[in-house]
């Protein structure tokens, strides 16, 4: 995790009321058959986190294409929290946004 994202990830470990959603994959080859399932998908994965007493839930993201998964999360009521940049030297660098969810 990059710098300015790690202290923040960190506190939340140790406050012990945190979720951390890793990946969430939704498939666009299956055309409107796709509609809704990433919002299906953060809902169940909110009510995991509640149920196990999770009082945040934490998402990083690619903040590339204008913006538009940022966009997806922030409509399903995270707030941005920090950019990063990971650096990858093969490559274009990767923009990328850690957002949270207060669930209490």
């Amino acid at each position: 995790m990059m710098d300015t994202v790690k202290p923040i990830i960190e506190k939340a470990d140790a406050d012990g009321d945190a979720f951390y959603l890793e990946v969430l994959i939704s498939d666009f080859r299956t055309g409107s058959a796709r509609k809704g399932a990433g919002a299906a998908l953060v809902k169940k994965i909110k009510d995991y986190s509640v149920s196990r007493g999770a009082k945040v839930l934490f998402v990083d993201c690619w903040a590339g294409n204008d913006g538009n998964l940022v966009k997806f999360y922030t409509g399903q009521g995270f707030t941005p929290v920090s950019d990063f940049l990971v650096k990858r030297p093969d490559s274009g660098d990767w923009p990328g946004k850690l957002l949270r969810l207060n669930l209490a």
